[in-house]
């Protein structure tokens, strides 16, 4: 969803009403709130019958099923977008916008693992 918003923060399509502080903090707050449900989908994957090991979940390639890699990079994704947007007064803000482009194929990557 947070792949959904942000290009839609700086348009038209949102209600008029909706600042841009607000927009940007909901942003924030869904991008926050995905990358911890991935880590825990991620621990989760841990435990039970099937379970993973921890490199497994961590390692892209590790798994068993390789589609699982696309989960992990998009885990590393969000972890490194998300990062570097909260350094990006130490790494200028062209680069954390550019890094932050990578939200995108991160978005792409988590979408499209099997779990």
């Amino acid at each position: 969803m947070s792949a959904t918003l942000a290009p839609l923060i700086g348009t038209r399509f949102l209600p008029q009403w909706l600042t841009a502080g607000i927009k940007t903090g909901w942003h924030g707050m869904i991008s926050g709130f995905a990358l911890v449900v991935g880590l825990l989908h991620g621990l989760f994957a841990t435990v039970g019958h099937d379970a993973l090991t921890v490199a497994q979940v961590v390692i892209p390639g590790l798994a068993p099923d390789r589609t699982l890699a696309m989960g992990t990079l998009g885990l590393w994704g969000m972890l490194l977008v998300y990062v570097t947007w909260t350094l990006k007064g130490r790494i200028g803000i062209k680069a954390a916008r550019a890094l932050h482009l990578l939200a995108y194929p991160t978005f792409v990557a988590a979408t499209l693992h099997r779990p």
